[in-house]
């Protein structure tokens, strides 16, 4: 991606670690199948606010596609609002997405992949 404003990172990324005990079988195979987090961030300078609007539209099109199921919406301290989709079925989850905006006119996706 050319502009400045973004930011892409791809994470490994082991979930299991933080969970030791208390999961049930399913869930622990759950949890393991989490091995990548791929970040996308969008910090706009100071005069790219409209880049950033068209950036929101063009972001909340992607996820308002089919593919992607709404799991729930979500506020942080009256400051970001963001989304938990997934694509797949609540069995087989091919990509968790985590959509945060804020009023700071900044966005992150986070998306976790099985390889």
């Amino acid at each position: 991606m050319e502009d400045a404003s973004f930011l892409i990172v791809n994470v490994p990324f082991k979930l299991e670690s933080f969970f030791k005990q208390n999961l049930s079988e399913d869930e622990q195979l759950t949890v393991s199948s989490i091995d990548k987090l791929n970040l996308l961030l969008f910090r706009p300078k100071k005069d790219q606010i409209e880049n950033y609007q068209k950036e929101l539209v063009v972001i909340s099109e992607i996820l308002d596609q089919e593919r992607y199921q709404h799991l729930m919406n979500f506020r942080a301290f009256e400051k970001a609002e963001g989304a938990f989709l997934f694509e797949g079925t609540t069995q087989a989850i091919e990509e968790g997405i985590i959509f945060l905006k804020n009023g700071r006119k900044r966005f992150r996706s986070t998306k976790n992949f099985r390889q």
